[in-house]
C-alpha cells in the first residue's frame, strides 16, 4: 500500500537528499583522494623519471628520447630540506650564457627547483662538455623579456607553455663563480 502521507513523504524525500548528498560529498572526498594519489603517483614518476636521466646523463649517455647537447643537470639546495637535488633541464644558450626556463611542463606554480635557487641562488651546473658553480639569478624587465624571445624562437613550445598558465615562467640565468 503506497504511502500518502505528506509529512512522511517530505521526510522520505528529506532522507533521500540527505543519503545523496552524502554519497555525493563521499565521491567527492574519495575523487579528491584519487587525484592526489595520482598527483603523488605522477610526482614519483617524475622523479624516478628525473634520477635515471641524471645517471644516464652522468654515465655519459644519451637519455632516450633528448638531446645529450641540449640538457643541463642543475644542482640546487632544498629551501625546507638543506639537501642537494639535481634536475635535469633543457639549457638555453645565449651569447655565451647559459640560461634555464622555469616552465615545469606549463605547471600552474613555479617548480621547487626555483623556488629553491630563489632562497639559496648557489647551484652546482653539469653540461655536457663542463662542469661548475655558479650563482643562479632569476632575469627580469627587459633583461627577461630579451631572453626569453630568443629561447622562444628556437624552443616555441615554451610560448604555448606561457599561454597555458597565469603566472610569468622564470627564465634564470647560470652565472659561474
Amino acid at each position: 500500500m503506497a504511502n500518502t502521507d505528506p509529512q512522511s513523504s517530505e521526510q522520505q524525500g528529506s532522507e533521500r537528499q540527505g543519503s545523496e548528498r552524502q554519497g555525493s560529498e563521499r565521491q567527492g572526498s574519495e575523487r579528491q583522494g584519487s587525484e592526489r594519489q595520482g598527483s603523488e603517483r605522477q610526482g614519483a614518476d617524475a622523479h624516478a623519471r628525473d634520477a635515471a636521466v641524471v645517471e644516464q646523463f652522468r654515465a655519459g649517455a644519451t637519455p632516450p628520447g633528448m638531446h645529450r647537447d641540449r640538457l643541463v643537470l642543475l644542482t640546487t639546495t632544498g629551501r625546507r630540506t638543506g639537501r642537494r637535488r639535481t634536475t635535469p633541464l633543457m639549457v638555453h644558450r645565449l651569447d655565451g650564457r647559459v640560461l634555464v626556463v622555469a616552465s615545469g611542463n606549463a605547471s600552474p606554480s613555479d617548480p621547487v627547483w626555483v623556488r629553491n635557487v630563489a632562497a639559496d641562488p648557489t647551484v652546482h651546473v653539469e653540461l655536457d662538455d663542463e662542469q661548475f658553480d655558479a650563482r643562479a639569478r632569476v632575469l627580469a624587465g627587459d633583461e627577461r623579456a630579451v631572453a626569453w624571445g630568443a629561447i622562444v624562437s628556437t624552443a616555441p613550445f615554451l610560448a604555448d607553455h606561457q599561454r597555458q598558465v597565469d603566472r610569468e615562467i622564470p627564465v634564470v640565468e647560470l652565472d659561474r663563480v
